[in-house]
C-alpha cells in the first residue's frame, strides 16, 4: 500500500513540474503564429517584440505597449483569417502598430512588404500634410522613394565624388551614335545598362569603364589611385612600390622597370581613369595629397540582346583621404590649407585591412594624421551607411594612446521588457601594432563631422566619437537616429532579430541600446549638427558642383582654430 501510494506521488509530482516547466518556458514568436489569424500573428509580433525589443526603457515609460495591445487586438480579430482578400489591410495594421518605436534600425518584412519606423518619420517630417494613413500606403506600396528628402536620395560617397570632385565612378555615360562603334570596340566586353535611343544619343547607366577596364575576370579587387602616383605604380617582390614616369609607359610593364622583378601592378592606378570623355577630376585643386580607394566587386553578367556573358564590374565600397593645399582662391570651396579630409560610404575595412591595397590606404590616411601641421580633419559621414564597429580601432585608433570613451551600451539580460545590463563603456582602443606604435596628435584639433538624413548606425557612432572630443563639431544636417548594436538574435542574446511564422519573415531589430558620453540617447531623433552650423541641402547647386555643407565644415575649422 505505501508503495502505491509512493507511486502516485511520484506520478504527481512529475506531472507537476511537467505542467510548470510547460507554463513557464518561453514560446517563440513563430509557434504562436500556427493558426494562421491575424489575431494570433499579431500576438505573436506583440510578443516577440515585449521580450526581445532593447528600447522600451525609450518607448514604454507609461505602458505604451500594453496599450498597443489593447488598441490593435480587436482590430486584428475583426479580421479574422489571413487570406488574400484582406493582405493590404492586415499588413498596414501590422505596421501601423509598430510606427511609433524608436529604433532606428527596426525593418519588419511582412507579405513581400518592408516597414521602417524611420520611414514613416521620415515622411511625416517632410510631407506633414499626409495623414498616417497615407504614410503607410505609400510605404505599403513600395513608394517611399519618391517621399523620401532630397539629402537621403542624391547626396551620399558617390554623389559627392561625381559632383563635388567631378569623378564620374557610377554615373550616366552618354555617347553619341556616331561614337558607339569606337566605344564597343574599345569596351565591348563589358557589360553596360543602355537605355534607348534618344536625340542621337545612346546613355546607360555603369561605372566608369576605364576603371572597369583595371578589375580582375572575377572576384574581388580593391584598387587605389593617389596623387603621389600620378602615372600608377608597380610593386616588386621585395614590396618595394615603383612609380610610373609617363601614361604611355603603364602598358611596358618589363620595359619600364628593366632588371626589377615586378610582383604585380599596383597597388596605384593611373590618375587619368578618372576622367571621363571631358570631365576632368578636382581633387588636385583642393587637395595637396589625396588617395582614393574603390573596393569592386566582379561578376559575369548575361547581355539579353547579344546573348553573351560580360564582364559585369559593381563598386561596393569607396573612401577618400587626403590633406588640403595651401589655397589660391580656384577650388571650389573657401578651405582652410592642411586639413585632413576623409569620406567614406560605410564601414567595411576590417576584413580587408591585410590585403595589400587596403593596408596601403589606411597608411595614406595614417599618413595625413601624422602630419604635424595639420590643422583639423573633417570626417564626411554623409550618406555612410555604417558596417564594422571593428574598424573604428582601424581607422580611428591612431588618434588615442589611451582607450577612449565614446559612449554607453545596454543590453538584455532576459525576456523581460526591462531586463537589461546596467550601462557598460564603449570605447575606441589604441591600434599600435597596425599603425607601428605612432600615434597622431589630430584628435586634440579641431575636428569636424559632416551628417545627413542617411548618416546611420556607425556613421552615427562616428559622430559620438566626434563630439568626446574636447575639440569637435558636427555640421550638415541631422542624422537618421539608429544606433543599436546589430547582429544578435533572439536565441542568442535575448534581442535582436526574429520571425513570427510563414508571415513576418524577419523582424530586425538591434540588441545593443548605446547612448553618448552624456548618457543620452538619440535613438529615433537623431545627432543635430552644432547651433549655428546646420546646412539644408540644395540638390540644384550640389548637382553643379557647389557643395555648402562641406563648405560649412572648413567654416567650422576656420572658427575652432
Amino acid at each position: 500500500m505505501k508503495k502505491h501510494k509512493l507511486t502516485l506521488l511520484i506520478i504527481t509530482m512529475l506531472v507537476f513540474l511537467l505542467c510548470s516547466c510547460s507554463q513557464n518556458s518561453p514560446v517563440l514568436p513563430s509557434d504562436m503564429a500556427l493558426s494562421g489569424t491575424w489575431e494570433d500573428l499579431f500576438k505573436g509580433l506583440w510578443t516577440g517584440l515585449s521580450d526581445n525589443y532593447v528600447f522600451w526603457d525609450l518607448d514604454d515609460a507609461n505602458g505604451e505597449w500594453d496599450k498597443v495591445y489593447e488598441e490593435f487586438i480587436p482590430k486584428f480579430r475583426e479580421l479574422g483569417s489571413i487570406d488574400t482578400s484582406n493582405r493590404k489591410k492586415g499588413t498596414i495594421l501590422l505596421f501601423d502598430s509598430v510606427k511609433n518605436l524608436s529604433d532606428g534600425h527596426f525593418t519588419m518584412n511582412a507579405f513581400g512588404s518592408s516597414f521602417s519606423p524611420s520611414d514613416y518619420r521620415i515622411l511625416k517630417k517632410e510631407h506633414p500634410e499626409l495623414s498616417d494613413q497615407e504614410v503607410l500606403e505609400i510605404i505599403y506600396d513600395y513608394e517611399t522613394l519618391y517621399w523620401l528628402p532630397d539629402d537621403m536620395l542624391y547626396e551620399d560617397s558617390k554623389s559627392i565624388m561625381e559632383n563635388t570632385f567631378s569623378i564620374p565612378l557610377t554615373t550616366t555615360l552618354t555617347t553619341t551614335l556616331v561614337k558607339t562603334e569606337a566605344f564597343i570596340n574599345e569596351y565591348g566586353d563589358l557589360y553596360f545598362n543602355w537605355s534607348g535611343e534618344s536625340g542621337g544619343t545612346m546613355t546607360c547607366n555603369a561605372l566608369n569603364p576605364k576603371i572597369q577596364r583595371r578589375t580582375p575576370p572575377y572576384g574581388e579587387a580593391i584598387m587605389l589611385y593617389s596623387s603621389s602616383h600620378e602615372f600608377g605604380s608597380v610593386t616588386t617582390y621585395d614590396g618595394e612600390i615603383l612609380d610610373f614616369t609617363s601614361a604611355d609607359a603603364y602598358d611596358d610593364l618589363e620595359g619600364s622597370f628593366p632588371g626589377e622583378a615586378i610582383y604585380s601592378y599596383g597597388p596605384y592606378y593611373p590618375v587619368s581613369d578618372l576622367s571621363w570623355e571631358d570631365k576632368e577630376q578636382k581633387l588636385d585643386s583642393l587637395f595637396s595629397d589625396w588617395t582614393l580607394c574603390l573596393v569592386l566587386s566582379v561578376n559575369p553578367e548575361y547581355d539579353r540582346t547579344d546573348k553573351v556573358f560580360r564582364k559585369g564590374v559593381n563598386l561596393k565600397m569607396l573612401a577618400l583621404c587626403g590633406i588640403t593645399k595651401e589655397t589660391d582662391g580656384s577650388a571650389m570651396v573657401d578651405y582652410t590649407a592642411n586639413t585632413v579630409y576623409f569620406i567614406s560610404s560605410g564601414f567595411n575595412f576590417f576584413p580587408l585591412k591585410d590585403q595589400a591595397e587596403m593596408y596601403q590606404f589606411l597608411m595614406d590616411f595614417h599618413k595625413f594624421k601624422m602630419n604635424e601641421n595639420a590643422a583639423g580633419m573633417i570626417l564626411d559621414m554623409r550618406g555612410n551607411s555604417g558596417g564594422y564597429n571593428a574598424d573604428r580601432e582601424i581607422l580611428f585608433g591612431d588618434m588615442f594612446r589611451e582607450p577612449h570613451l565614446i559612449g554607453y551600451q545596454k543590453n538584455k539580460t532576459g525576456a523581460g521588457r526591462l531586463d537589461l545590463t546596467q550601462e557598460f563603456p564603449l570605447y575606441i582602443y589604441p591600434e599600435a601594432d597596425f599603425f607601428g606604435n605612432e600615434f597622431s596628435d589630430i584628435a586634440s584639433k579641431p575636428v569636424v563631422v559632416i551628417t545627413n538624413t542617411a548618416t546611420v548606425s556607425n556613421g552615427e557612432i562616428t559622430v559620438l566619437m566626434v563630439n568626446s572630443l574636447p575639440n569637435g563639431g558636427q555640421t550638415g544636417g541631422v542624422t537618421l537616429g539608429a544606433n543599436g548594436t546589430l547582429d544578435g538574435n533572439i536565441l542568442t542574446y535575448n534581442s535582436g532579430k526574429f520571425s513570427v511564422g510563414q508571415y513576418i519573415t524577419s523582424v530586425y531589430t538591434p540588441y545593443g541600446n548605446i547612448r553618448d558620453t552624456n548618457h543620452v540617447s538619440y535613438e529615433g531623433k537623431g545627432l543635430t549638427p552644432d547651433e549655428g552650423y546646420e546646412e539644408n541641402f540644395n540638390s540644384d547647386d550640389f548637382s553643379k558642383g557647389k557643395d555648402s555643407r562641406l563648405g560649412k565644415a572648413f567654416e567650422w575649422i576656420k572658427d575652432h582654430r
